[in-house]
């Protein structure tokens, strides 16, 4: 009788399989799984770990297996994606499988290929196997095994489990990119709810999903003909486009940037966070969450307001509020206690972080928050 190829690599034959299977599907779910599956998927190969890329063609999205995750990382950092040949000689081989390294390359040409012999190579890679699949989207999903150069090429025998395992790995992803679509849309439109507008953005600031408030910011905000989202005041585009540069940075804390008025639209406070989250970064390329505060000019704002809308330290939310309340620099001193040096000094981080350059346009762009000000109330039980 012959064997099946799950049954080759999983010794308890049907059971593993089916376990794998559900493992597959149990991710797509739950994305975050997803590197435990990739784990799984390189053992069919005799791999040490599996890396999947999103590409957009604008840009390419990874995650990968605990064991390969800080030789992805390195290998992002030294350059080497922009070098890598290996996606282009998988789309132009154009089968609907795994395929092995010398599918794609003749072995003079792996010996010479930079990625092969400057990257894999030295840290003890250099053979795998790997398979592109187009999404409905328009984006291309690539499973990429990597194995030990010391192991050899991946047998031919070993791509038929590889095989058995890729359809369901394609539905996974497809359902997960799916899945992670619907939730930005559920993100914005709880927010709209809220009263504010909102869009989730990627790394490119291509509008996944907005809500319809995010819409009525126009002129201040913009979502070109390609759905590229931009800012018209031009003190504060820049800090925009810097701030989304930012989400592939653990460390980015996200920022609160000054709109100012248009025409006959009021000043506004755009709120630029990051979004977390590994695997469902790759399925649907969100990295960012636009928040947006019109703001008006009634009253001026508390210190806990200016903090929390223009991540102000709390000794220059003080300064800023005295500025607002009328003074200069000597009459915010003196009604703070603190040297002019230091209100001077405080002035300076506030200019920085609201992209103003005077205290004229930081009073002008300020003054209106108080429209913002919590009110504190209860939560009515609407059961």
């Amino acid at each position: 009788m012959a064997v099946k190829p799950f049954q080759r690599y999983w010794g308890k034959a049907v059971q593993d399989q089916e376990r794998f299977t559900d493992k597959i599907y149990e991710a797509a779910l739950i994305p975050e799984l997803w590197p435990s599956v990739l784990d799984e998927l390189a053992k069919l190969a005799g791999g040490i770990g599996t890396i999947l890329f999103a590409s957009t063609g604008n840009s390419t999205r990874w995650i990968s297996s605990e064991s390969t995750h800080q030789v992805m990382e390195k290998f992002v950092a030294d350059g080497w994606m922009d070098r890598n040949t290996r996606a282009a000689r998988l789309l132009n081989y154009d089968f609907q499988g795994f395929v092995t390294d010398l599918d794609v390359y003749t072995r003079e040409e792996l010996e010479q290929d930079p990625v092969y012999r400057e990257a894999l190579r030295p840290v003890g890679l250099g053979w795998g196997a790997a398979t592109a699949i187009p999404a409905p989207s328009g984006e291309l999903l690539v499973f990429s095994i990597e194995r030990k150069f010391s192991d050899g090429p991946v047998e031919r025998h070993r791509l038929a489990a590889l095989d058995a395992a890729r359809p369901h790995l394609a539905r996974a992803a497809l359902l997960s990119s799916r899945l992670v679509f619907e939730r930005a849309k559920l993100i914005v439109e709880t927010l709209n709810m809220l009263g504010l507008p909102a869009a989730v953005i990627d790394s490119s600031r291509r509008v996944i999903a907005h809500n319809d408030m995010f819409l009525t910011m126009a002129p201040q905000i913009q979502i070109s003909a390609r759905n590229v989202v931009s800012v018209t005041d031009l003190k504060a585009r820049s800090l925009f486009e810097e701030a989304v540069k930012t989400f592939s940075l653990r460390t980015s804390s996200g920022c609160s940037l000054p709109l100012s008025a248009i025409d006959s639209s009021p000043p506004a406070v755009l709120h630029v966070l990051p979004l977390r989250g590994d695997a469902r970064d790759v399925f649907s390329g969100a990295t960012g969450l636009l928040l947006i505060n019109p703001i008006d000019t009634r009253a001026v704002p508390s210190v806990k307001l200016l903090q929390g809308l223009f991540d102000l330290s709390p000794g220059e939310a003080r300064v800023a509020k005295a500025i607002l309340a009328g003074g200069g620099v000597k009459s915010a001193a003196g009604q703070l206690g603190i040297s002019d040096q230091t209100v001077r000094t405080h002035l300076k981080a506030i200019f920085a972080k609201t992209g103003q350059n005077s205290q004229a346009s930081l009073l002008a762009l300020l003054s209106g928050s108080a429209k913002y000000e919590p009110t504190p109330g209860k939560i009515r039980d609407t059961k």
